[in-house]
């Protein structure tokens, strides 16, 4: 049994269009272990739902490895897929567009418990067990898709994915379609699922409330790359990469005693993944850069609390915290072998 059930190896992805190479998905390496779950968050355009696809090969990548369990799936074939796909499996954003509207549910799921075996005559009793484990029953068997709210689609979208009994959830914005009343339920459905299934999670959202509800550890992606990454609580109460401070500062917080918190700014639009900036990716939009920035790549920089940022002038990390930390392996090759500075504010 490998160390972690997931790893991704300085993973990219390129698309060509018209104005040259997208580089969507830009070095990436992080792995996701056996119960745990990961946020994955930042911007539309960051690149997090191609990197989510590409870890489940729906599409090939450019360059990089993909480990499940130990095992090098990345030039598997079809063929050779098939057995793994079983073991990990997809929510999609769209809960109407995930559901092929010209069938009924049961044979929607069915076609998961097929995948994994089962009897045909078994499959409708099994299917009925997949939706109660979501919240649905047996009124919702022979129904079409448009017969149900969205809230109820994106249900049975857990439970076909939940059918074949995977080790890997990624969930792809799983409740960005839906109303916040029906958020908080599908949210919470997760939550309880992966304590009693024990799933490893993947939970992409630009939402960090969301994620801050279902994941154990976070990782903030800009622009194909990762700038931060850390146990929850430790980014929400110490994040030291500008962007992740600026994300945080633009969460909505239903207490009018807080309304005059520190806002942190970030000026301009996402650059053109086709023609990025050099350097750091996020020095046109960041308050604190110098020049180094602009012509240096940072590497992700490990500390000593578990989080790491890749950022040439981290918030809140004094000389002491840097000399104790280290160049995390999950750095880009392409970036320096150069420490942040300390933050000259930091413990003031």
């Amino acid at each position: 049994m490998a160390e972690h059930l997931l790893e991704l190896h300085h993973l990219e992805q390129q698309f060509t269009v018209s104005g040259g190479k997208l580089r969507a998905v830009d070095d990436v390496t992080l792995h996701i272990d056996r119960g745990e779950t990961v946020g994955l968050v930042g911007e539309s355009g960051c690149g997090k739902s191609t990197l989510a696809r590409t870890a489940m090969r729906l599409i090939d990548p450019t360059a990089g490895t993909i480990l499940l369990d130990g095992h090098d799936i990345t030039t598997m074939s079809q063929r050779e897929l098939r057995p793994q796909r079983t073991r990990m499996q997809m929510v999609f954003q769209d809960p109407f567009g995930s559901l092929n509207p010209r069938r009924r549910i049961v044979t929607i799921v069915s076609d998961a418990l097929e995948a994994r075996g089962v009897p045909k005559a078994d499959r409708r009793a099994e299917a009925l067990a997949a939706l109660k484990q979501v919240g649905l029953g047996q009124e919702h068997l022979d129904r079409y898709p448009h017969e149900l709210s969205g809230g109820q689609r994106q249900r049975v979208g857990v439970a076909r994915a939940l059918a074949t009994k995977p080790d890997l959830l990624v969930a792809d914005e799983p409740v960005s379609a839906l109303d916040v009343s029906v958020q908080a339920q599908l949210v919470n459905l997760l939550v309880d699922l992966q304590r009693e299934l024990g799933l490893a999670q993947l939970f992409v959202a630009h939402d960090l409330s969301v994620v801050r509800q279902v994941a154990s550890r976070v990782v903030v992606m800009y622009l194909g790359r990762i700038v931060e990454t850390g146990p929850t609580t430790t980014l929400f109460a110490t994040a030291r990469h500008p962007y992740t401070r600026a994300l945080l500062s633009a969460v909505p917080i239903a207490d009018p005693t807080r309304r005059r918190r520190d806002r942190s700014a970030v000026f301009g639009e996402l650059p053109s993944p086709i023609d990025p900036p050099t350097g750091c990716h996020f020095h046109p939009r960041c308050p604190r850069a110098t020049e180094v920035c602009k012509t240096t790549q940072p590497p992700l920089w490990r500390y000593a609390d578990g989080g790491a940022a890749a950022c040439h002038h981290p918030h809140g990390v004094t000389a002491a915290d840097i000399a104790g930390g280290a160049r995390d392996d999950a750095s880009p090759r392409a970036s320096a072998d150069l420490a942040p500075e300390p933050d000259q504010d930091a413990g003031a």
